[in-house]
């Protein structure tokens, strides 16, 4: 390209396309001052790969004049779409999301699937991030709420009640087996439940189950109490923040030939569900120049929380800020830093990114291949091992199996720990390493790979374990966690205890990552069930401050002592006379 027609680009904000010899147009952006921003990309300190590939083809470039910045961005945004660049990223989502619909002037008002945008006579609910999100909600409002799902022409039609009524999945409204105003205070509810009113609902329902007792109506006050316990254990999975919250979290995450950005939608305090995107990084090097342009197509196309929290940085946060807030006439702000309250939400997000790109990194190529070749041996499974006790009690060990195909949880094994003094972590990893070798076929000389969770001292005692069995194909490494036990300072050691993080790739590390959390996630899960075993008495028995009378409170509240097993913290200060206090201790004192 000549570079003489970059002395021409005028200071002004406005868009530049970049076009090669047939004038085809390879990238569209947008600048506050073109001419700095054009003439960036040809100096030596700009020659990402990207930029080495973009600058070599172009031959022209033009430019449009706007008014201010916002405005570039979007028309940037318009152009990008209409021409489709190669060198762009380019957001294929015109589907709108689904969500659920209620017309609020009718007498019986419906609920339904719905896409699309409301007018002043509909309420919609969400948006959801998947469609079979919508169908299970749906199904709830209608076996708790008794609310109909039908057409309104199918409503009108009725002569006698449907299947529906029969099953107690309708209150039949359509033949007026429901008064209006006990039919109203069903939609009430449902209304409630999908705006993730639950402390609302929860009183109302307490109260209408409160007035069907006095009444000596046992078989209504039932159903109440059925509907309090169903709602509470659904809201319990989905309710995560306050009711009045509304975040979208995004993370963007990149492995050697993917970028893949997830949004977790919060609205109301309720988790409505992840949306993901995935990008081929042949023509993508920055994640945050990723994120940017991710960030300026999906928000003028959908409208945006009040707080949108990234974990990584937006580059032109200001400016996309103030032009959704122009588009939407609200005040949605971009936070690049995370509160200490988000951080527990914000790694699990950050885990299940994680999780999809091995899942992505699979469809390439293959895991375990790409693993025997980074660490030079030649295995046809890993077993994984891990001990988990409390206090030495309870001691339970667990054997993950991975193959090319994956986890293999059919030949996952758990093991009580009874052979072994209290406490003697390196005798149990022993004994539950000698217990599964001796149970596969042929183990003298199957080709494996041994990972045990810890450093020097693990390894040293599956090596004892493996030397004794004379197995002639094993491999063992260790995965140990380094700096302030963050997953990212994980540490990984050979069967020489040579640190090996560094020789292999990303790809292999977080496959091995993966295989020890869910040794230790399995591990966890039945040492936990072995030591409820062993817990016969009520586990609030004994707790200071919990008499009889709150005993009584408490399992009332949550339908029964697996209820409150259940519980997190801000569950249990919802009971009526738990302060933070004792919801902590009851909390510590039933997990311990």
């Amino acid at each position: 390209m000549d570079k003489s027609l970059l002395k021409n680009l005028p200071t002004a904000p406005g868009v530049y396309k970049m076009l090669d010899d047939s004038r085809t147009i390879l990238y569209i952006g947008k600048a506050g001052n073109l001419k700095k921003r054009v003439s960036s990309y040809f100096t030596k300190s700009n020659q990402s790969l990207k930029n080495q590939r973009l600058i070599h083809k172009i031959k022209d470039i033009d430019y449009q004049i706007t008014s201010n910045e916002q405005d570039a961005l979007l028309l940037e945004n318009n152009l990008i779409k209409e021409y489709k660049p190669k060198y762009n990223i380019l957001l294929r989502d015109d589907k709108s999301y689904p969500y659920i619909y209620m017309n609020k002037t009718h007498d019986y008002p419906g609920f339904k699937f719905y896409r699309g945008t409301a007018d002043k006579d509909e309420q919609l609910f969400g948006p959801y991030t998947h469609v079979s999100n919508v169908r299970k909600i749906l199904a709830i409002l209608q076996k708790t709420f008794l609310v109909r799902l039908c057409e309104d022409s199918y409503y009108r039609s009725r002569k006698k009640p449907c299947l529906q009524y029969q099953i107690k999945r309708c209150s039949g409204p359509c033949v007026g087996l429901i008064d209006k105003s006990e039919y109203k205070k069903s939609v009430e509810s449902a209304v409630m439940f999908l705006k993730g009113e639950t402390s609302s609902l929860f009183e109302k329902m307490e109260e209408e189950m409160a007035v069907a007792s006095e009444n000596k109506n046992y078989e209504l006050a039932a159903k109440f109490r059925d509907n309090i316990a169903l709602v509470r254990d659904i809201a319990s999975h989905y309710s995560i923040f306050p009711e009045n919250q509304s975040i979208d979290f995004i993370l963007g995450y990149e492995n050697e030939s993917k970028l893949l950005v997830d949004i977790n939608i919060i609205r109301n305090g309720v988790n409505m569900g992840c949306k993901n995107y995935i990008f081929s990084k042949s023509n993508y090097e920055n994640i945050n120049e990723t994120l940017t342009s991710f960030f300026k197509q999906y928000y003028l196309t959908h409208v945006p929380p009040n707080l949108i929290i990234s974990k990584d940085k937006i580059l032109d946060k200001d400016n996309i800020e103030s032009v959704i807030n122009k588009k939407y006439q609200q005040n949605s702000k971009i936070l690049n830093r995370i509160d200490k309250k988000y951080t527990e939400f914000m790694n699990l997000c950050s885990t299940n990114l994680f999780n999809r790109s091995l899942r992505t990194i699979k469809k390439d190529q293959n895991l375990l291949k790409n693993l025997n070749t980074q660490l030079k041996i030649n295995v046809d499974f890993i077993l994984c091992f891990d001990v988990s006790h409390i206090s030495g009690s309870s001691a339970v060990g667990s054997a993950i199996y991975y193959d090319k195909d994956g986890f293999d949880k059919k030949n996952y094994r758990k093991y009580n720990i009874v052979n072994t003094k209290k406490s003697d972590d390196y005798a149990a990893l022993k004994e539950i390493i000698r217990r599964r070798l001796l149970k596969l076929e042929s183990f003298e000389s199957s080709h494996m790979l041994i990972i045990v969770d810890g450093g020097k001292g693990q390894i040293t005692q599956a090596k004892k374990v493996v030397e004794a069995l004379e197995c002639k194909n094993v491999n063992i490494i260790g995965i140990h966690k380094g700096l302030n036990r963050l997953s990212k300072n994980d540490k990984i050691l050979n069967n020489i205890n040579s640190d090996i993080t560094n020789n292999i790739n990303q790809e292999t590390l977080t496959l091995i990552q993966s295989i020890r959390d869910e040794a230790h996630r399995f591990a966890i899960l039945n040492q936990r069930k072995r030591h409820n075993k062993l817990m016969f008495n009520s586990k609030l028995d004994g707790i200071p401050g919990i008499g009889d009378e709150r005993k009584k409170i408490i399992i009332n509240h949550f339908g029964g002592i697996q209820g409150v097993l259940k519980a997190s913290i801000r569950d249990l200060k919802q009971v009526s006379g738990i302060s933070e206090k004792l919801a902590t201790n009851i909390y510590m004192s039933i997990h311990k």
